[in-house]
């Protein structure tokens, strides 16, 4: 019979079991898994994992195939092992009735290695709640990268988005269009400048390539009679120069403008006199917003 453990976790844990009589006991230990992580992240692709860092720098990355958002019912099989490269407890549960107890080939075995062999690591809303609301909010902030993409490509605002009228429109609905795209054009061009002049001014800063872009957003912040659109443009394009890579834009409320970084942490926020803010990007509802937003600030000579 094979180990049901998922892919990426066999041989990351210690042979023995650990003592722990419920999951209420395990939990008050510091190393539990549920508990001192400072940073998460969530795979853009296969294979498919949720990786956590701590703060004494352990970390584990969880197989999407071992998270649940509902606890299994009825009895059930409840073990705990230890993560050998970050040290943290791990609980592991089946269902009792699950067929793998039933399995002849495991008569022969010592009972504890039974127990290792056929209870997969398990991560979920009772077993580890505050891992399975912050992989929630990550799913959550990506769905809503995806409607900024999508929005992105509706016909909302074509001077925004540089939207070019459909081929075969006529009549003056046409000429209000085509001119809508001639002003989109004009301002894809202008932003285009304004990140090629931005990103030579700070190529040569002793500084790391984020930092650069920050320091090109603050000069973009301060120079006046440039359209906000435009700005966001302007912005998006220097992250494409500068090697960084862009979540969504979109209108918020007031008429400001979201760009939102493509792990979803951060965000600039170019507010209708054309300011450009900074700050931590958070799931609102079923939106994305920046959550208290500061200027940047100049480097340091």
């Amino acid at each position: 019979m094979g180990n049901p453990i998922p892919a990426t976790i066999p041989g990351d844990f210690e042979e023995g079991l650990l003592p722990f009589p419920s999951v209420a006991e395990a939990k008050r230990d510091p190393l539990y898994v549920d508990s001192g992580f400072i940073i998460d992240e969530l795979s853009s692709e296969a294979p498919w994992t949720f990786s956590l860092l701590y703060g004494d720098d352990g970390a584990i990355s969880i197989p999407l195939e071992a998270m649940f958002y509902e606890p299994l019912k009825g009895a059930t099989a409840t073990v705990f092992r230890r993560h050998k490269t970050s040290g943290r407890i791990v609980p592991c549960q089946i269902s009792q009735d699950d067929p793998v107890f039933r399995d002849s080939s495991l008569r022969s075995l010592p009972w504890e290695q039974v127990l290792r062999r056929i209870i997969p690591p398990r991560f979920d809303t009772v077993l580890t709640p505050a891992i399975m609301d912050v992989l929630n909010q990550d799913q959550m902030i990506c769905m809503a990268l995806g409607v900024l993409r999508v929005l992105q490509l509706q016909l909302m605002n074509p001077v925004l988005f540089g939207w070019s009228p459909a081929a075969k429109a006529e009549g003056p609905s046409a000429e209000v269009l085509r001119a809508l795209a001639r002003r989109g054009a004009v301002a894809t061009a202008d932003a285009a400048q304004l990140a090629a002049k931005l990103a030579s001014e700070v190529s040569s800063l002793p500084v790391n390539r984020f930092l650069r872009f920050l320091e090109a957003a603050r000069r973009l912040s301060l120079m006046r009679a440039i359209p906000p659109q435009v700005k966001a443009e302007a912005i998006e394009a220097l992250a494409e120069r500068l090697g960084l890579e862009v979540g969504g834009r979109a209108i918020m409320q007031g008429g400001r403008i979201l760009v939102v970084a493509k792990d979803a942490r951060t965000a600039l926020q170019i507010a209708s006199d054309g300011s450009i803010t900074f700050g931590r990007a958070k799931m609102v509802g079923t939106t994305i917003e920046i959550i208290d937003p500061v200027p940047i600030r100049a480097l340091k000579p």
